[in-house]
């Protein structure tokens, strides 16, 4: 079985500091940091953080912490 990182990710954004990537069927939002080159040329996906979305809608205050979080930089 295929993990869902295998497949491509329905919306991505890279800023330059960090890339997200949203992956909807799955109920996931990575953060990445920037890829990097290793000595041999070949690219690595920095480090990686995956939010279970259905986790945090399911934790009281999780969903309105990410609300206020982004309302205070936009």
């Amino acid at each position: 079985m295929k993990k869902y990182w295998d497949n491509p990710p329905d919306k991505m954004i890279d800023t330059g500091k960090n890339i997200l990537k949203y992956y909807g069927s799955a109920g996931k939002l990575q953060i990445s940091m920037p890829t990097w080159t290793d000595k041999e040329g070949n690219e690595k996906q920095g480090k990686t953080l995956s939010l279970n979305l259905d986790a945090l809608r399911e934790t009281d205050g999780a969903v309105e912490l990410l609300q206020n979080i982004l309302a205070e930089i936009a």
